[in-house]
């Protein structure tokens, strides 16, 4: 049943990241990470609960195609290397918060928790415009170029809504040392979407053609 694998998804992956904070934090006493974890909890809720309702189909393909993992080689390396980038700012949010006792200040754990938001909710228009956004670099059934919605402006809307979000993750834990692993997880995506695009151009009719028609990969105006 749908509902119960995105439960289980969300509840498995909630406790990972709570462990890979609090372990090395050594205590429970850290509440940038509880609101980040709360807002991240509410945030999840809100998304699956609109597309049970809006796109059910969106839900059961990126599940499926998560479990199922990537099929490209290149993409495999890449995912490979890029969890460990992003679960290490977790732990290194969270030995930081054991042996840095000078913490952030409040208005600075907040801006990372309206980054964490901003970057969610370009993913979640993404979502809207896209059908077949997928988990994994793969063609599906029936799947065609996007051209409308944050399609329109950059041709990777995913991976800015992304780099957002895992830009402001270190700063809502309340760590200046975890966003170190924005450096790596950046060069990682960049790899990833130059590889999907020549994968795209490829396999996709009219990707080739969108590519020339809108220019910008992630940010308008600037790349």
């Amino acid at each position: 049943m749908l509902v119960v694998r995105l439960v289980f998804q969300t509840a498995g992956l909630l406790a990972l990241l709570t462990a890979l904070f609090f372990v090395p934090a050594g205590t429970i006493h850290a509440w940038p990470a509880w609101a980040y974890l709360g807002l991240f909890t509410v945030l999840s809720i809100v998304v699956s609960g609109w597309f049970l309702h809006a796109d059910p189909k969106l839900l059961e393909r990126r599940l499926a195609l998560g479990e199922r993992g990537e099929q490209e080689r290149t993409q495999r390396i890449l995912q490979a290397l890029g969890a460990p980038a992003f679960f290490g700012i977790f732990v290194v949010a969270g030995l930081e918060w054991r042996w840095m006792p000078a913490h952030m200040p409040a208005w600075v754990v907040l801006t990372g928790d309206a980054l964490v938001v901003i970057g969610l909710f370009v993913c979640f228009l993404v979502f809207g415009a896209n059908s077949f956004a997928s988990s994994i670099v793969e063609i599906s059934k029936e799947q065609r170029v996007i051209t409308t919605g944050p399609y329109a402006l950059v041709r990777h809307p995913m991976y800015t809504g992304g780099l957002v979000f895992i830009a402001g993750t270190p700063l809502a834990l309340g760590s200046v040392w975890a966003e170190a692993c924005f450096v790596p997880l950046f060069v990682l995506i960049v790899l990833r979407m130059l590889h999907e695009e020549r994968f795209l151009s490829e396999k996709l009719p009219g990707y080739s053609e969108y590519m020339q028609k809108t220019r910008w990969r992630l940010v308008p105006g600037v790349w």
